[in-house]
């Protein structure tokens, strides 16, 4: 007969057997088996480009474990001035490092739920950066990066009030109320 056991977790656990022949007394006794620790993993996605100075919520990072019971420790690292932020932290304990680091901890159910829109990304300046994650369960570590980029905000028209530019310009000059109008055009990258 074949017999098929799944534990729940890794560690040490024990299956009792029962043996008959149907005429004697049945044997029980014990197996104890040792389940190897499983490493968590994580999926990175790509958010959309990023504007700087623009918060953008991150959801694009997944995490599993089959040691459903581990508390997992979870980094995330960003690159060239973005800042890190969380909205709502569910149970989940948070660590700031630096505006671009933070550190929460929880069990794998808990970061997704804060993983799914809690945590925000701020650009500071334009151009290519990084976000790294890094999840661990004490015994064994996973980890990903994604590029980002970060566009610069859209200009907006200029406008210059009558009268105020005053350098260079004669009394009779100043006098005769002008507009100007200037138009900024550009991809922001």
């Amino acid at each position: 007969a074949a017999v098929q056991f799944t534990p729940a977790s890794s560690g040490t656990t024990s299956v009792s057997l029962s043996v008959s022949d149907g005429t004697a007394a049945a044997v029980i006794g014990p197996i104890f088996l040792r389940v190897p620790n499983t490493a968590p993993t994580l999926t990175l996605t790509a958010p959309a480009d990023l504007t700087v100075g623009t918060k953008a919520a991150l959801t694009g990072v997944q995490l599993l474990d089959p040691d459903a019971s581990d508390n997992l420790t979870l980094t995330l690292t960003a690159a060239n001035g973005v800042k890190l932020d969380t909205v709502s932290l569910g149970g989940v304990s948070l660590t700031r490092v630096s505006d671009a680091q933070i550190v929460l901890r929880g069990t794998a159910q808990q970061l997704n739920t804060v993983l799914t829109g809690n945590v925000e990304f701020t650009p500071a300046q334009t151009g290519p950066s990084t976000l790294s994650v890094q999840v661990s369960d004490g015994l064994a570590t996973s980890s990903s990066t994604q590029s980002l980029f970060a566009l610069a905000k859209a200009p907006v028209g200029l406008a210059i009030p009558n009268g105020t530019i005053a350098s260079g310009v004669s009394a009779a000059e100043k006098a005769t109320p002008f507009n100007a109008v200037v138009t900024l055009t550009g991809t922001g990258r």
